[in-house]
């Protein structure tokens, strides 16, 4: 939710939420993930690797990259190189993004059974 958003954007937000719908902010919603489909969604995610595929998950439960870092056992840094480049496969511009793109599949169960 951008700041800058006024109060009815925020109501509606909450009314929706609450509602069980999602909530995407205008400024989002005509971004790449939408436009290109849940299809290229899934193809996007599936080009992710083993690690990579980690950092999205842990990043879709709320973690910060400290946490994910030691969740993992890897470097601050090596996490900041795997959301950059989870970014740029997903065709997307910010963490928010890449949410809203993994939110759109149900990529926990595709991950199972991958392993």
């Amino acid at each position: 939710m951008p700041k800058s958003s006024g109060r009815a954007t925020y109501l509606q937000a909450v009314e929706r939420v609450m509602n069980g719908d999602i909530f995407v902010p205008s400024a989002i919603e005509g971004g790449p993930h939408p436009a290109q489909g849940i299809e290229s969604a899934a193809l996007r995610i599936g080009s992710l690797t083993p690690a990579q595929m980690n950092v999205l998950t842990l990043s879709k439960r709320g973690l910060i990259n400290k946490q994910i870092a030691f969740e993992l056992g890897i470097g601050d840094s090596m996490v900041k190189a795997h959301i950059s480049e989870i970014m740029r496969k997903l065709g997307v511009r910010n963490r928010t993004q890449v949410a809203l793109c993994a939110a759109s599949l149900d990529f926990d169960r595709t991950l199972a059974r991958r392993e």
